[in-house]
Order: structure tokens, then sequence, then C-alpha cells
């Protein structure tokens, strides 16, 4: 409780915070928060909470999370907000030149940050799941989501679209969709037009919208008969999207963790993962749930500084 000091009127610190009506002690809530923060890349399931807390019933395990899960998606939009603000000083601090369309273009990024976009499916709907019934929900990607419209259509799976800055931050969003107007709602949460941009061909639709933009082609054939695929196909004239590619796996991964989770709380729970890489570019959040006195950081808190240097944070 926090009293005033000129009326002495009481008044809970938790109201209208996602702490609001929790009946565990709060303790519980930010030592759940600092495992889940320190045991990156790897997640805690609910099950893991109530193991750990010694708790009888699953739901309060389940709600805790929840709670911790809607706290962090309140961060990422802090970091979402802030990481704009970088990119776009980023960009007028190198006179928002535009990098060439042709032609490697290794030297003109040198001192650029770069980022990466792509989309992937957390969790697909095997055909088998649909009694051997094919899928004919849209197509690609997509369809991997969805059960067959015999089966009723629903979106079982979860598609998410990830946005990599390389050497640092990843932001991820929850899509039905891998339309490119889903692509650029999540692109503007970040990225100002003159960034430079990579990513895969899939997102040709980019171009006219974002200045700095350069696609790669992941399906490109060798010119010899010998060899199906050619080594370019991953990088060619300083242009990948080896960053994002990395993320992704690290994502599916994590998320394998939990088996499955319901699509509609999809967002909950990339927002928490996302917070958990992220916290330590963000030194104000980071000191406030560590401690100011608490941590040794070896590295930059800005974007693009200290993209090798280990990060080290304790209680």
């Amino acid at each position: 409780m926090g009293k005033c000091p000129i009326c002495h009127s009481q008044r809970s610190l938790a109201k209208n915070t996602p702490l609001q009506g929790l009946h565990l002690p709060l303790s519980y809530f930010s030592y759940i928060l600092h495992e889940i923060i320190l045991s990156y890349p790897n997640v805690i399931t609910s099950k893991a909470i109530q193991r750990r807390l010694n708790l009888k019933s699953y739901p309060s395990a389940w709600l805790l999370k929840k709670r911790i899960q809607a706290f962090m998606s309140q961060l990422n939009d802090s970091f979402l907000r802030q990481t704009k603000e970088a990119l776009e000083l980023e960009a007028k601090q190198n006179n928002n030149e535009k990098m060439p369309f042709r032609g490697d273009v290794s030297k003109a990024i040198k001192q650029r940050v770069i980022v990466n976009i792509d989309s992937l499916a957390i969790f697909s709907v095997g055909v088998s799941a649909n009694k051997y019934r094919s899928r004919y929900r849209h197509g690609g990607i997509t369809s991997s989501i969805y059960r067959s419209v015999k089966s009723g259509g629903e979106q079982v799976g979860s598609l998410a679209s990830n946005i990599t800055i390389k050497g640092c931050l990843s932001f991820y969003e929850s899509h039905p969709l891998t339309t490119s107007d889903y692509a650029i709602s999540h692109l503007s949460k970040v990225l100002s037009p003159y960034n430079v941009l990579m990513a895969d061909e899939a997102y040709s639709s980019l171009f006219g919208k974002y200045r700095n933009v350069r696609l790669i082609n992941h399906s490109l054939k060798a010119k010899r008969k010998i060899h199906t695929f050619s080594r370019e196909r991953w990088s060619k004239e300083g242009v990948n999207s080896n960053a994002v590619e990395g993320a992704n796996g690290v994502l599916k991964t994590a998320m394998r963790q939990y088996r499955w989770f319901n699509c509609k709380y999809s967002q909950l729970y990339l927002n928490e993962f996302a917070v958990a890489k992220n916290l330590k570019f963000f030194k104000m959040e980071k000191n406030i749930i560590f401690g100011v006195n608490s941590e040794r950081d070896f590295c930059g808190n800005r974007i693009g500084e200290g993209r090798s240097c280990p990060v080290l944070l304790k209680y």
C-alpha cells in the first residue's frame, strides 16, 4: 500500500498494473520474472512455475505466467519505440544515404546497422492430424497453420514475423497470413524508410516503400549441372539474411519446449521471448528489474555497440 503525504489516503500500488488482484505473494512475480530473463534462450513453462513455487494449483501458475507476459508485452512496446527512434537517428547520421541497387554493397553498409526480416511457422498442422486430408487454405507456409476446410478450417498453428537487427535485437509479431500488408505494418513499428533492410525474395513488395532494400535468392540454381543449388543462395555481393535465419532457429528451438500453445495467446509468448533477449540492450529497464548496482556490463547498451561482447547480469 502507498500513503499520500498530503491527504493521507492509502492506495494499492498494484492498481491498474498486471499485479492487480494477484493473490500470490508479490515476490513470486519478481522471482519468476528474473528466472525467465536469466534462462534465455530457454523458456519456463507454467508447469515449471508450479514446481518451482510448489503451488498446488496449475491454474495459479498459468495465470501468474500470463501476468508476467502482460508486463513484458508493455516493456516490448517501449522497446519498439526506443528502437525506432535509434534507427531514425542512425539513418539521419548517415544523411539518409541510399544503398547501391546493384553490385557489391559491402563497403556501403560497413558502418550501417543492418535489419533483416523473415517469417516462420512456430507450430504447424500435419496432414495426418486432419485425417489424411490435404489442406486447401491459402498456400505456402500459411497453409500449414490451418486445418483443412473439411475439418473446420480454423487456425491451429502459429505464424510469426521476425525482425532482427544484426548483432542485437529481435522483435516478433504473430500473423494469420504472410501477405505484404502484415510485413509492412510490422516494419513500420521498428524501421524508418532509410535504414538498410535485407530479406529473401518473398519480400519483393517492399521495393518502393523502403529505400535501402536488398533481397537474396535462397533458391538460386548452380551454373554447373553437377550441382543443384548455388552456394551464393545464402550470401551474394554482401547481401544476406543470416541474422534473422539464426534468430528463427533459436525461436523455434525455444518454443518447442511448450509442445503447443493456442494461437490466440501467441503474441504474449513472442513478446515474453523478445523481452528476455532484448532487455540487456536497454539500460534503464535493466536497472529497474535487476537493480542499479547489481550488474556488470561489458558491452555498450546502444544499438550496434559491443556485438561480440558478453553481458553478465547478477542479482
